[in-house]
């Protein structure tokens, strides 16, 4: 058996230097709006920010507009979001399919989020209609 099995490797962020200041201030819940657009994050490291973002108590905004995110990272940003106090998310001009519209359609835990914006992604408005429609009922408005 090998000695490193089931040991679990820490991921680490790795973030142009523009982007430090900004995402120190996620670490350290120093701001209320967080604007990371055009950072081309990718799905794992904004997996690591979602650790920041569950943490916050004063975000109320988050940008992420051009971060290369794909569908399979949108349930757990939507799940830190909704344990966090974040109103407004905007996740424009990434790689988001029917798929993310799909998972925050079914997310239950909603409540503080009031606003995501998904426009410039690869999202058919005709497919997701109904989940629209549902966030609607839930109070959030999904623009695309």
């Amino acid at each position: 058996m090998n000695n490193v099995e089931g040991y679990k490797k820490k991921k680490k962020m790795v973030i142009p230097e523009k982007y430090k200041a900004i995402v120190d201030d996620l670490k350290y819940d120093r701001e209320d709006q967080i604007d990371l657009g055009g950072a081309e994050l990718g799905d794992t490291n904004i997996e690591i920010l979602c650790e920041y973002i569950r943490k916050s108590k004063k975000l109320r905004v988050l940008k992420l507009i051009r971060n290369k995110m794909s569908d399979e990272v949108i349930p757990i940003l939507i799940q830190a979001c909704a344990e966090s106090n974040i109103s407004s998310l905007n996740l424009s001009q990434n790689q988001l399919t029917d798929k993310s519209v799909l998972s925050i359609a079914e997310s239950s835990n909603l409540q503080k989020i009031r606003s995501i914006t998904l426009s410039l992604n690869k999202i058919n408005r005709r497919n997701v209609k109904q989940s629209i429609e549902n966030l609607a009922k839930k109070g959030v408005t999904l623009s695309i």
